[in-house]
């Protein structure tokens, strides 16, 4: 059985004005249908991580699995995982360079110590998400908060 795969892609104005969950069920689509236009031929099975898409521009055939935690129950859903963080990384250590405040190349944008002391530090920059910036707000503010009741 042949595999196929194609990687999607949005900026941070996109997922911040359509949220991550829309913005990846919309890449989702693109990129299946920038697979359908390679292989030219249905595909019988399409697998997802958890995350179930709209059938509406699909064949009628083909059949969706979005299992939880699919890592662990389809090695295609796997490799798509690590083919993602490997572009994801790579994007980041392009864009690093041009954003050296902000170390992407050591912490691929993950809420690590060293990314939000930067944030803190110099604020966001053009390629952070600002939703995500006021959960990371949001969160430390509780954290005061609970911690002024036990201080």
């Amino acid at each position: 059985m042949n595999s196929w795969f194609a990687v999607g892609s949005a900026t941070s104005h996109v997922i911040d004005t359509h949220n991550i969950y829309a913005t990846t069920q919309s890449l989702m689509a693109r990129t299946i249908a920038h697979v359908y236009t390679q292989i030219l031929q249905p595909c019988p099975i399409i697998f997802t991580d958890a995350m179930p898409i709209d059938k509406k521009h699909l064949p009628k055939e083909t059949t969706l699995y979005h299992p939880t935690k699919g890592e662990s129950v389809s090695a295609s859903i796997a490799a798509a995982s690590i083919i993602a963080k490997v572009t994801r990384d790579s994007i980041l250590n392009f864009i690093a360079p041009h954003f050296p405040v902000y170390s992407f190349e050591k912490h691929k944008g993950y809420g690590t110590l060293v990314h939000t002391d930067a944030l803190k530090k110099y604020k966001e920059s053009v390629i952070h998400r600002t939703t995500y910036l006021k959960n990371i707000k949001s969160h430390e503010q509780n954290t005061d908060t609970q911690q002024t009741l036990f201080c």
